[in-house]
């Protein structure tokens, strides 16, 4: 649904999914949650950096929107909408909330395998056959988000189209 500066949608994931691994935990293989109420949530900046790549990686640096017939200066729309050191981007990308009617999750254990422990943490003997495996566990998340998009004052809303488009993209 959409407002007039505002658009709510919901995503899924496609598998498991995990933010925060090297957040500061006992373990060192944290998730990121909500400290109120416990249940995952992907950060906007997240969101809005994952976005920011993919305009990035698909569209080259000076990408169009679909309707303009040229970026004219490189970066043009990427420094629109995302922002710069000196200015907001058009858009706001709010945190996204794991939705509880998801038919799956919210939380799920995995496990890493880290093979060359030694070698990774001390620098010292290179990796060989004869390391033994070093299981981690660690906890991902998976099912459907709430995304929350919202225009900048005076920011043409087809704005927030684009902005959810690479998202999905």
């Amino acid at each position: 649904s959409a407002s007039d500066n505002a658009l709510l949608t919901t995503a899924s994931t496609d598998g498991r999914l995990v933010i925060g691994l090297g957040n500061k935990n006992v373990l060192e293989v944290g998730i990121r949650l909500d400290h109120t109420w416990g249940v995952p949530v992907l950060p906007g900046s997240a969101l809005k950096g994952l976005a920011s790549r993919t305009a990035h990686l698909d569209a080259g640096p000076g990408w169009n929107r679909p309707d303009s017939a040229s970026a004219g200066e490189t970066g043009r729309y990427q420094s629109y909408l995302f922002g710069t050191t000196e200015n907001a981007g058009a858009i706001i990308f709010h945190d996204a909330w794991w939705d509880p009617e998801s038919k799956v999750g919210p939380l799920e254990l995995d496990v890493m395998t880290v093979h060359h422990k030694d070698y990774y943490q001390s620098g010292g003997l290179p990796p060989s056959d004869m390391d033994s495996p070093t299981p981690i566990a660690f906890v991902t998340t998976s099912g459907t988000f709430l995304i929350a998009l919202e225009c900048r004052h005076g920011v043409d809303p087809s704005w927030l189209r684009t902005a959810l488009d690479l998202i999905e993209h």
